[in-house]
């Protein structure tokens, strides 16, 4: 299942008000969730943007680049979607579910699916891209989960010797088999619901075994 462009990007790519390099990354994104990327050439994000090929190659070096710069801006859109501030104010177990909460939804944003489709064959080439996708979609949650379980035990709320190790565990377990289904195409939004529940569970079942 490819993601539809949003209305927003669509209208960067007709309007002509819109600056070439933006007008062509918008192009681009659309191309790229909706087609993926071996469909998509420069000829049809020149076709797409409405400029010419010299205007793309004048600011992108080729279609590696501009799914470098895709990533890049989504990422920036998806890290400022989900606030994780705030945080260091709640006790541990309502902390842990507003991370965890945060954390499917984003996941299962269109933006997180397409772009760990498009870069899940890509890594060895685009390491610094895959890098930047995994600090955005899992690693920011596992680090604040983290500093979450880090302060309980300061607190004496929790007991737990490695919190990076029970951080990863509990994104995990709230992850399930989610981004499997996403990646393999599968229709996953009848199971975000029992997902989403299922956050006060594992939340409760981490809990316990930090007494």
């Amino acid at each position: 299942m490819n993601v539809k462009p949003t209305e927003a990007d669509q209208r960067a790519c007709r309007s002509r008000r819109t600056p070439p390099s933006d007008r062509i990354l918008a192009s681009a994104k659309c191309l790229f969730f909706s087609l993926g990327y071996d469909a998509v050439s420069i000829d049809a994000v020149v076709k797409a943007a409405g400029v010419s090929k010299a205007t793309v190659y004048a600011r992108f070096q080729g279609k590696d680049h501009l799914l470098r710069c895709v990533i890049a801006n989504e990422c920036q859109v998806l890290s400022a979607s989900e606030c994780l501030g705030g945080l260091d104010a709640l006790g541990v177990r309502r902390a842990l579910t507003e991370i965890g909460t945060s954390y499917i939804n984003t996941m299962i944003s269109g933006g997180a699916i397409s772009m760990l489709r498009l870069l899940s064959c890509r890594s060895v080439r685009l390491p610094e891209s895959a890098q930047l996708l995994y600090d955005t979609v899992e690693g920011r949650f596992v680090h604040a989960a983290a500093e979450c379980l880090e302060r309980a035990v300061k607190s004496r709320e929790i007991n737990v010797s490695d919190t990076w190790l029970f951080a990863t565990s509990f994104i995990g377990m709230v992850r399930g088999d989610l981004r499997t289904r996403a990646l393999l195409g599968f229709d996953i939004h009848h199971h975000v619901d029992e997902a989403r529940r299922s956050v006060g569970e594992t939340v409760g079942l981490f809990m316990k075994s930090m007494k």
